[in-house]
């Protein structure tokens, strides 16, 4: 799923008055101008009995790779487990798609592929086999 929504140049803590992600950057001819961010959901699948050890590992994250995330533009992301199956659903605000897919190719991104690649069920370059999905319903 890829579907745009207003962004933040804001602290993503930060009280959203009334528009729900709406807010404007201010830029230097005095106007204000307001982004978009885009909502992206999928779903990865865990290897049998990788649960734990995945969570540990998501509790334990490594700060460059938080610092690396935020520097390509990332924001709200979050990962949950889908009942006790080994399934996983993503889901991530960006602010460009394309900074985005250049995560995994970062020095500490390939790290973290090839730390989570015994976890994961993964594509021959490590990188997480994912099924995007659609949005059919968003409220503000």
């Amino acid at each position: 799923m890829e579907t745009t929504l207003p962004a933040s140049s804001h602290s993503d803590h930060t009280p959203q008055g009334g528009t729900a992600h709406g807010r404007s950057d201010p830029h230097s001819d005095g106007l204000l101008k307001e982004t978009r961010r885009l909502r992206k959901a999928f779903v990865l699948q865990l290897k049998p009995a990788a649960r734990e050890e995945y969570q540990r590992r998501h509790q334990a994250i490594w700060p460059e790779l938080l610092a690396t995330l935020k520097a390509h533009g990332v924001h709200n992301y979050s990962i949950f487990q889908c009942g006790s199956s080994s399934q996983l659903f993503a889901y991530v605000e960006l602010d460009d798609l394309d900074r985005w897919e250049l995560v995994g190719r970062t020095e500490v991104g390939q790290r973290w592929r090839h730390y989570m690649s015994y976890l994961l069920v993964t594509n021959p370059d490590l990188s997480p086999v994912s099924i995007s999905l659609s949005e059919i319903f968003h409220l503000d």
